[in-house]
């Protein structure tokens, strides 16, 4: 059977009828989908419009449409001494982001967009985002699961799925009035750890996370925290956000005693 729709003149669809004729399956054309009639010709189809549909192609015909010409096109093809360029199917790549709270598909040709790098500029260009890194592309996957990114050069072949990966930055300010940044937190998001060696910036504490978007808990040690372990819950549906964390300021004093009534005092 055909993979696909074939359309008459007036715009309806014609659906082929039962075959035992090797799999093939006939279209019958109705008497109000003929044409004109003329002197050296019966009575043909007006015209008919083939649209094959096959997962991951994209179908372009040629232009003119061959099969809308006047006269019979049925005798046009009999005629023909060579093969009949109907069109063309180009396969295409998905992609799928979230960005500020808003999930967007894509179909990327893939002569257009060979590797994940140029899919990942795409989207950016598309989304009008503008963010400090680049798009990272990971395989298909929920929140919770651990990305499996994809190089700049990773071939887009028919049907490759790929994910734009939510990228965060958490940081750990000690206080809300100072700019003192915690850089030797333990944080971790699922099995992944994410220690100061990753930070953004060398002279601060930033904690950069690349996941799939969704919600996420991130936990988060350290004493400035308390002695419990911080549990930090993340909605993240943009391409890039950043999270502040505020740990306590305090301040210990200890102080003693020294003999002769003199009083040694130390603050922490």
């Amino acid at each position: 059977p055909f993979p696909g729709r074939i359309i008459d003149a007036n715009g309806s669809q014609l659906k082929p009828e039962h075959s035992f004729l090797g799999g093939v399956q006939p279209v019958r054309f109705q008497a109000s989908e003929v044409g004109a009639v003329s002197n050296d010709s019966p009575t043909c189809p007006a015209s008919v419009t083939l649209v094959p549909e096959a997962p991951y192609f994209h179908w372009f015909p040629v232009k003119p449409w061959p099969l809308g010409s006047e006269g019979c096109h049925v005798q046009h093809l009999l005629q023909c001494t060579e093969a009949l360029t109907l069109g063309f199917l180009r396969p295409f790549a998905t992609a799928m982001a979230w960005h500020q709270g808003k999930r967007h598909d894509f179909e990327l040709p893939i002569e257009s967009y060979p590797t994940a790098a140029a899919a990942a500029a795409y989207i950016i260009e598309t989304l009008d985002a503008e963010v400090c890194a680049p798009v990272v592309l990971a395989s298909p996957g929920e929140a919770g699961m651990e990305p499996e990114v994809l190089g700049p050069e990773h071939p887009l072949l028919l049907g490759t799925q790929l994910h734009a990966l939510a990228q965060c930055e958490l940081r750990i300010m000690l206080g809300t009035q100072s700019d003192i940044e915690i850089s030797d937190a333990w944080v971790g998001l699922g099995n992944v750890a994410h220690r100061s060696a990753t930070a953004v910036e060398a002279k601060n504490g930033r904690y950069p996370l690349a996941v799939h978007a969704g919600d996420h808990q991130v936990t988060v040690t350290h004493p400035a925290l308390g002695p419990e372990p911080r549990i930090v819950a993340l909605s993240l549906r943009s391409l890039r956000s950043v999270w502040t964390l505020f740990a306590r300021a305090q301040v210990i004093i200890y102080s003693t005693l020294l003999p002769g009534g003199n009083l040694q005092v130390w603050f922490c």
